[in-house]
This record gives structure tokens, sequence and C-alpha cells, in this order.
């Protein structure tokens, strides 16, 4: 049977349904695993009826997994498992488990993650409010981006990832049983010993054509000046369409998605949008409201923003625009991954600090026909602050809610500041499931900066 991206269990060996002795992968208070193979459900308990058995069926890891059975009867059951003490997931990449669906029809779980600060919805990170996971029937693979949980979801703050209290898995209520069979939950680290710089294209004349073009698109390879290989997409009519199968498809430990590209000296884009789907068929795109200039032009989108999609399995990556008012291409040098040395601060979540150095305005932000942005809105921010040591900085922005549309940043912040040096700005919403994403460029010479975004489109 084939395998996606999520799993749960069956047979029962061991009758379960508390606390248990935590598994020797385990220690000193630290979680980073549960594959059961100490015949203990290592912590995770049945949740609303639900009850636990340690299995041989269907384990991945090796001998044992761990099985539910859901009722029917019940609001959100599933499985959860709560930390004596806070853990710290600052360090790694992804959280990641096998669940084999034991019915012959699909169910959707939700992954809920609490940190020490967590009280409701809006402090928590919960993946439900934005795309759940489907589980096929058979194995599945299920995996949440660090990244995601700092970054946060529709009306929620980022996570503080060094903080974590706990972890639920669950349902909707069911219209009756379901078993679901879980094993090897992980962390998992980013391949830190992979180059710095991952391209994501084959453009040589020898390897396989892993790209196509679609909707009204033509690509081909050509010639550069430089005498090196590019791809021209010629753009006619449609929504022209430029896909490739990525030749890395873990893009976990990177920063960015890095894009250069080459404009006609009359090219009129009337939007550019990124479209990343994984291996379980989820998607995500991002229109792009950067403008292209004629002539070169790079884009860096922070992988932040994907949070959506499993970046440890990365199927396709997809270029597309809207109709052309006339034929345009645009010939694309490079495309690929980028990680960069940074350093981490606190979350911003508050509207006002004393001494502010940089004040981010979001409070008269409209959608396109002055729509009052709504309760299915996330304004989030990330800002890279350069510094003297050539690492950067990254501050991330987000609120309990809409309720904060303003953001301040502390001198603090700025400390070891490379004078001079560009600071970036990147405020990426999510407005009904479309993601936006926008970049300021600022300098910092000892006056406090206000960044607006605000009109119909937030454009500069």
């Amino acid at each position: 049977m084939k395998k996606l991206l999520v799993t749960f269990a069956s047979a029962t060996v061991i009758f379960l349904t508390g606390c248990q002795t935590p598994t020797g992968r385990n220690s000193a208070g630290t979680w980073r695993s549960s594959d059961f193979e100490d015949r203990t459900t290592d912590g995770w308990v049945g949740k609303y009826g639900t009850t636990l058995t340690i299995t041989r069926d269907h384990a991945t890891h090796s001998r044992w997994a761990m099985a539910a059975v859901l009722p029917g009867s019940s609001n959100y059951p599933g499985v959860e498992r709560e930390f004596a003490t806070p853990q710290d997931w600052s360090d790694y990449a992804a959280f990641r488990f096998h669940v084999f669906n034991a019915e012959s029809h699909d169910i959707t779980v939700s992954v809920r993650v609490d940190d020490t600060g967590s009280h409701d919805v809006r402090t928590r990170y919960n993946n439900d409010i934005n795309i759940p996971h489907r589980l096929a029937p058979g194995d599945n693979e299920v995996e949440v981006s660090i990244l995601a949980l700092r970054q946060g979801s529709f009306l929620a703050r980022g996570l503080d990832v060094d903080r974590i209290a706990k972890v639920t898995i669950f349902t909707g209520r069911l219209k009756e049983p379901a078993k679901l069979i879980f094993d090897d939950f992980q962390l998992v680290r980013g391949d830190r010993k992979s180059p710095t710089w991952q391209s994501l294209i084959d453009l040589t004349a020898k390897g396989p054509a892993r790209w196509s073009a679609s909707n009204g698109g033509d690509a081909r390879l050509v010639l550069t000046l430089s005498n090196t290989t590019a791809l021209a997409f010629t753009m006619n009519s449609g929504t022209p369409r430029l896909g490739f199968s990525p030749v890395v498809t873990n893009w976990l430990g990177y920063d960015w998605l890095h894009l250069a590209f080459d404009c006609d000296s009359d090219i009129e884009l009337p939007w550019f949008s990124v479209k990343v789907s994984d291996a379980t068929g989820r998607k995500q795109t991002v229109s792009l409201h950067i403008p292209a200039k004629p002539g070169h032009n790079e884009i860096d989108i922070p992988l932040d923003i994907f949070s959506e999609v499993a970046l440890g399995r990365v199927a396709e990556i997809a270029l597309f625009t809207g109709e052309p008012a006339k034929p345009q291409t645009i010939t694309l040098t490079a495309m690929g991954l980028q990680r960069l040395p940074s350093v981490s601060f606190p979350p911003v979540r508050d509207a006002a600090t004393t001494n502010a150095v940089l004040t981010l305005d979001c409070s008269h932000f409209r959608f396109t026909g002055a729509q009052e942005a709504s309760r299915n809105t996330a304004y989030l921010a990330q800002i890279r602050i350069p510094l003297r040591d050539g690492r950067t900085r990254v501050v991330r922005c987000n609120s309990e809610g809409l309720t904060t549309r303003r953001y301040t940043l502390p001198p603090e912040a700025f400390q070891n500041y490379l004078p001079n040096a560009p600071i970036q700005i990147g405020l990426y919403m999510s407005d009904h499931g479309v993601w936006f994403y926008w970049t300021r460029t600022v300098h910092f010479n000892d006056t406090p900066i206000t960044v607006t975004f605000d009109k119909t489109n937030a454009d500069p």
C-alpha cells in the first residue's frame, strides 16, 4: 500500500490509559522521540474516550506501535502528550510522526501544540484552522515544521519553541469509532552539513527535464550573455505556469527560497505567485507583491511563510501569473534554497515598546476593494537585521488575534547592527486561505523608523 505523509495502529497487546514511564530514548526531562519499543505509551494518553494499546501491527520504526481507538460519540478525540518540564525545540526543524489509518475511508486529524504561555486558541498552534491533515487508508506521515510553530497560525501568535508544553493530535466528532496506529514520533533536525546554497533546478543540457510549462506558457533553455544556461519562460495567454520537480526535496534547515531572473525591457506582470506542493498533496500558494522590473531581479522569500506544507517532503514548486496583456518573457537564472547564519530574538507581540527604534504599522490596511481585514486574516512579519559579525538577527512579529496591527522593536533588537546595512522587512498575510507577501528595505541611522503598510494592496 502506498505511503503518503501521515499514520495510526491496532492489535491489543497491553491496555494502557495513562502516563507511563518514559522510554529510554528520552532522558533527564527531555523528549525527542517516541517509538514504543519499551511497550509503554511513553506518556501519550487518550483524550475524550480514546483508548490506547501497544501493538505489533503496522509498526514503522521497529517492532511496536501505539494503537488508538477513537470513539464516535465525543468531540475532539485523539492522543496527547504533556511534558513535565518545558521542552526546547529551537534546535530542530520539524515534528514528524507516522500514522496508519485502519479504516477504509479518509480521516482528518489536526495537530495542536502549546507552549507554557498557551491558554486558549489565540495562544497555541492549531493547524486545523489552516489545512488539517487528511489521512488516507493505510500508511501516512505527518510533518509540522518548527517554522510553522514560530510563525503561528490564523488568529494565533507564534509559539516560544524553547518552552513547548504539550502536543495533541485529534479529530472532530466521528460518525463511528475509528482506529489509528501511531509510531515513530520524532523531532527532526535540519541538515546543517549540507551546503548553504542548494539549487532546486537542473539547467544542464545533459540532466533530465524536471520542468514543464503549461496554461499558455512556453519554456526553453537559452544561453545568457555570460555564457551560462538559463530557462526562458514566455507568457503568451491564459494563466502561464512553470512547474518544477525540485532537485532537493528536503528544505528543512534552510531560511530562504531565492529566485533570480531577467525581465524584458517592457515587462508588465499583472501579479506573480509561487506554489509549493508536498508529497501528501498539500499545497500553498503565495502571491508576491514585489514589482518585477526590466533587467535583473532577485527575490528572497522566507520559508516561514510555507507553514502549511511539509518542507521535508517537497514534491513540486511552480511559478505562475495572470493573463498577460501581450507575450513577454522572463529568463530564470537561479532558483534555490539559502541558509544564512542567524540569531533569534524574542517574538514581538505587543503594540507598544518604550524607546522604539522601528515601528511596523498595519493598522490602516485594506484589501482590494477597501474590504476590511476579517477574522480569517493573519498578519505576520519577519524583520532581518544585519549584524557586524556577519550574522542576521531574525525578529518575528505576530499577535494573539487581530487587535494588534502595530509592532515596535526595542533598541536591543539593533545591538551590533552593521551601520547602513539594509534591513529587510517581509510582511505576509493570509485572507481566507490566500497568502500575500510584501517587502520593504530600510536603513537605520540612529533615527527611529516607521514603516507603514496601507491603502488597497500595501504596495509602496
